[in-house]
């Protein structure tokens, strides 16, 4: 599910005026001002899965699969003996091949069958099938809509750019889906892209639905009870999730075109995969891109850096180590060396642990 992104209890509105009384360390100022401090967060080790895009893609059998599924069909036969974890991996595939098949449920079985084996997957019930010729058209009249809207001559940056904040923009996630354990059209493509409301998976195969489309490798994982994409831009890939860069506000970029490192510092992955790419490049990472991200904290760089960014009503930073972060946070907000700041007037900020990322906007 979303990871809610991870606000300061002292990101109401600050002013410049408020003193700090007394001395102290920095926990014991962040204390009297009642902050909470950075969290180091525990990386995982990235583990080994089954990759359905290297087992089952160039079967015959995922063709039939994935051609019954087209039509609507619950129940069917494959010329193959599978077992149902086979199964699990030709789901898993379709999310990143055929996300447009919104209908899918979660439910399967495979059993054997004189002439292969015969398959049962679940058909979501929110809808009757006879709707879904003409869903489908609606859900390809949305995605064109997105389409449409790239700018002439974006490359792959901008154009992944553009598709990422358009879904988080036209998406709100749906928290009472969750809160009711309600699987249906949320899940999917359509519930993000036709009618506005989504869940994570929803989120990650409209992406990739898009990407599809216009010729972009990407496609979705999924662990940690959360779903996000990978995505190849100029020949590396990326981790990319749209979820988590939605606050219902402006769109974020925490979470566009990150890192393995970086994304096992908040989840790890389900062992049926339908491909886990290695994403260690980093230059077209969007802080690092945008010259946002420092190595260090160095206060007179940190200080000119806001000084020349908060113009525009908003300064993102992201710091390549936790250490370098920490002493960031702790300086700006817990020792008040955002005064220093020529008129930043009132503020108010938040941060993000696992991405080691501070935001400040003005108010």
């Amino acid at each position: 599910m979303k990871k809610m992104r991870i606000v300061s209890a002292a990101a109401a509105v600050m002013t410049l005026t408020a003193a700090l009384a007394g001395c102290g360390s920095a926990e014991e100022k962040a204390a009297k001002k009642n902050i909470t401090l950075p969290e180091k967060p525990v990386s995982h080790g990235k583990p080994s899965v089954m990759s359905a895009a290297e087992t089952i893609r160039d079967e015959e059998w995922y063709s039939q699969f994935c051609n019954a599924v087209m039509n609507g069909e619950s129940s069917f036969i494959v010329n193959a003996k599978i077992a149902n974890n086979a199964v699990e991996g030709a789901l898993a595939l379709v999310k990143s091949d055929l996300p447009e098949y919104f209908w899918l449920g979660t439910s399967y079985s495979a059993v054997t069958a004189s002439d292969g084996s015969r398959v049962s997957v679940e058909i979501n019930e929110d809808f009757d099938t006879d709707d879904i010729p003409g869903m489908l058209e609606e859900l390809r009249a949305a995605a064109n809509k997105c389409i449409a809207g790239i700018p002439d001559n974006a490359d792959t940056y901008e154009t992944v750019l553009y598709v990422h904040d358009y879904i988080v923009n036209n998406t709100d996630y749906d928290y009472a889906a969750i809160k009711a354990h309600k699987r249906g059209l949320v899940h999917s493509a359509y519930g993000c892209l036709v009618e506005g409301d989504a869940v994570c998976e929803g989120y990650a195969e409209a992406f990739t639905y898009i990407m599809n489309a216009i010729g972009i490798e990407s496609g979705v994982c999924t662990g940690s009870n959360h779903a996000w994409n990978y995505v190849k831009v100029d020949g590396d890939y990326y981790w990319l999730d749209a979820t988590w860069d939605d606050d219902g506000k402006e769109p974020k970029h925490d979470y566009f075109l990150f890192t393995d490192e970086q994304l096992l510092r908040s989840r790890t992955f389900d062992y049926v995969q339908a491909y886990m790419p290695e994403c260690t490049a980093t230059k077209e990472n969007y802080y690092v891109k945008n010259g946002f991200f420092f190595e260090e904290y160095d206060e007179d760089k940190i200080i000119g850096f806001i000084e020349d960014n908060i113009g525009s009503g908003e300064c993102e930073m992201m710091f390549g180590s936790f250490e370098e972060y920490d002493a960031a946070f702790k300086a700006l907000f817990a020792e008040d060396k955002i005064r220093k700041v020529d008129d930043i007037g009132k503020y108010t900020y938040y941060h993000d642990d696992y991405m080691f990322t501070i935001r400040i906007e003005t108010v």
